[in-house]
């Protein structure tokens, strides 16, 4: 089978043809060239040759295309614009801020807080921060933080958390608490998620041995989860909260441990990478990990 090379022959005819149907000249187009008119002539008279078919009509002051060279004229000019438009973009991926995607919950109670220590080590490394509940349909992120049940073979692991049951001092000085069956008989927050990932209180419950809860009994629900822990840590209710590789999550004592069962999450936190040659790519990588490695790390979320 003949290959691309052999069919379309030398591109210089090619560049040499577009910019002379273009231009309608072959003085102008060699300018443009920054060859001679002689060369430009040559060239076109080589693809003429090559395809056995006139492609400009010469005039004494300009050239004009021929029905056959109208044709060729508009597939070539097309097909070269649109490969300048690609190599310019490839370019431009090396000016382009590093996209991570993420939650929205994972973004402002995990990445945010530790983001100023990468950026005071690579400050040439330009950062975007795509955070959004939705991670399923990404295109752009260049990087993609994300709960996982299932992950690809190349997908990293960073941490993965048992959900365990929260409140504020305040909360907790207002309702006495001493065992889980106290806490049911208390204000909770509910996460109203369709994701099952999440653990519900009636699954609290369950893993605590305990009867499910009234629905009604829910002092708050919410539909994001760092909702659900403000409205705790403003003393609304008792929350579901997550901590990672045993570590108890809100070390400032926002929040504190109340009663209960610790219940393993389905599955982890892993990394994605787009394109793990793209520059700055493995700078990000190689902090993520470091930083999901640290205790404090993890601390807050």
């Amino acid at each position: 089978m003949p290959s691309i090379r052999a069919d379309v022959g030398p591109l210089a005819t090619l560049f040499a043809f577009e910019a002379a149907g273009r231009l309608g000249s072959f003085t102008r187009a060699a300018d443009e060239l920054g060859v001679t008119q002689a060369a430009v002539s040559k060239q076109v008279a080589a693809l003429e040759q090559r395809l056995g078919r006139k492609l400009f009509v010469r005039r004494a002051r300009h050239i004009e295309l021929t029905p056959a060279g109208g044709e060729l004229f508009a597939t070539t000019s097309a097909a070269l614009a649109s490969v300048a438009r690609a190599m310019r973009e490839i370019q431009a991926l090396d000016h382009a801020p590093l996209t991570i995607a993420l939650s929205i919950a994972m973004s402002q109670f995990w990445l945010m807080p530790i983001l100023p220590e990468f950026t005071d080590r690579h400050p040439d490394i330009r950062l975007r921060i795509l955070s959004q509940d939705d991670l399923s349909n990404l295109s752009g992120a260049d990087i993609v933080i994300s709960f996982q049940t299932d992950p690809g073979p190349d997908d990293i692991r960073l941490f993965g958390g048992e959900i365990v049951a929260m409140a504020s001092p305040g909360f907790l000085r207002a309702h006495r608490i001493a065992t889980a069956a106290d806490l049911l008989t208390t204000p909770r927050i509910q996460y109203d998620t369709p994701n099952r990932s999440w653990i519900s209180w009636a699954e609290w419950a369950s893993h605590a041995r305990l009867d499910p809860p009234r629905p009604s009994s829910h002092a708050l629900s919410v539909s994001r989860y760092q909702d659900a822990l403000l409205a705790a840590i403003r003393d609304q209710g008792a929350v579901l909260a997550w901590s990672f590789d045993g570590e108890i999550p809100f070390p400032n004592g926002e929040l504190v441990l109340v009663p209960g069962p610790r219940i393993p999450a389905p599955g982890a936190f892993f990394l994605s990478v787009a394109d793990p040659s793209r520059p700055g790519v493995r700078e990000v990588v190689g902090w993520l990990r470091d930083r999901a490695g640290r205790k404090d790390a993890r601390s807050r979320i």
